[in-house]
């Protein structure tokens, strides 16, 4: 898969990451990849960000808050 190889690459040279999610379905897909990919390169002490994150679930969020994942959401206006 191409995403996956993406973020094992990013995971590898320790790069930051932030990926833009429109939906729970998206958000859970993305964040079951980088679960994937942490099990061969720790994500604890690399920064991932889910961006604009609509209709973000509780359980989602703990899983991104266990592999030192967070969110950003801009503010309205």
């Amino acid at each position: 898969d191409v995403y996956e190889a993406a973020v094992r690459l990013t995971a590898q040279q320790r790069w930051s990451y932030d990926q833009h999610a429109n939906g729970l379905a998206d958000q859970k897909a993305i964040v079951s990849v980088w679960e994937k990919v942490n099990a061969s390169f720790p994500l604890k002490d690399r920064r991932r960000c889910l961006a604009h994150v609509p209709g973000i679930d509780t359980a989602t969020l703990n899983r991104l808050q266990t592999r030192g994942g967070g969110v950003r959401s801009p503010g309205g206006g």
